[in-house]
């Protein structure tokens, strides 16, 4: 599956550089597509401290997206 292949290579990024913005918004958005809501929120909200202020309207909107009911 292509979401578990992302997946995967984000988190051997992350596991060199923890705080890596591209690889922390790409897996929650992998963990998004897996079905796997708690693990995205967890990354998009590590996403959304790391992020660039031109990312920072992107990464909120699915922070949002994973919070609603």
């Amino acid at each position: 599956d292509d979401y578990e292949t992302a997946a995967a290579a984000y988190e051997q990024v992350l596991e060199g550089v923890p705080a890596d913005f591209s690889a922390l918004y790409g897996l929650a958005q992998a963990y998004e597509g897996l079905g796997r809501t708690a693990d995205a929120l967890s990354y998009a909200r590590r996403a959304l401290a790391a992020a660039p202020a031109d990312k920072t309207a992107e990464v909120q909107a699915l922070v949002d997206r994973l919070e609603a009911p």
